[in-house]
């Protein structure tokens, strides 16, 4: 037998090696090529088993390939939902002898009302929850003396506004979660 020659008989582990250098590669490819990565990863993982003479560097690849395919399909996955956003206590309160008011309701919508609150504190209030993200607001109008228009986000006023004029208004306008957390 010839020096030079090697024998025929005798197995490496090349292919497993390959293997796994390209397993651990595919955790470092863009995304783009990790499915050429991993089909060449699949193929050598192959051979490595019908011709190296270890099986542990092939399976260890297949390991780390199963990995990055669990990494894939997760990213691949929807996000979960956003998380409900809280909902908040806004009171409004109007102080007039006798005024129009339009306010933002619990819904979104809009309410116009007509008041004539009861002397002597000449006050009208109203109560809604809403999220915390909606826009709220409150605008009062009279031709019979000076208003005033208040705003509170749990309990906390947050905004004021007043006119003293014969025909006057003032109104209030905000999201609630500006002021939530400032005490």
């Amino acid at each position: 037998m010839d020096i030079t020659q090697p024998d025929q008989t005798q197995k490496s582990n090349t292919f497993g090696l390959v293997a796994l250098v390209l397993s651990i590669g595919s955790l470092f490819v863009p995304k783009l090529f990790v499915s050429l990565v991993l089909i060449a990863t699949a193929v050598f993982i192959l051979l490595a088993f019908f011709k190296d003479k270890h099986v542990l560097l092939p399976i260890i690849a297949c390991l780390i390939s199963a990995y990055t395919i669990s990494l894939l399909l997760k990213a691949e996955q929807p996000s979960s939902p956003t998380t409900e956003v809280s909902t908040c206590d806004v009171k409004y309160e109007v102080i007039c002898a006798k005024c129009t008011v339009t306010y933002i309701n619990d819904s979104g919508g809009e309410n116009e009302i007509e008041i004539e609150p009861s002397p002597p504190s000449y006050e009208w209030s109203k109560s809604i929850s809403v999220k915390q993200d909606t826009h709220v607001s409150v605008f009062a109008r009279t031709d019979n003396g000076p208003v005033h228009v208040k705003a509170f986000v749990n309990g906390l006023m947050v905004r004021e506004e007043h006119s003293n004029t014969d025909y006057s208004s003032a109104s209030v306008s905000f999201r609630p979660d500006q002021f939530l957390g400032k005490r």
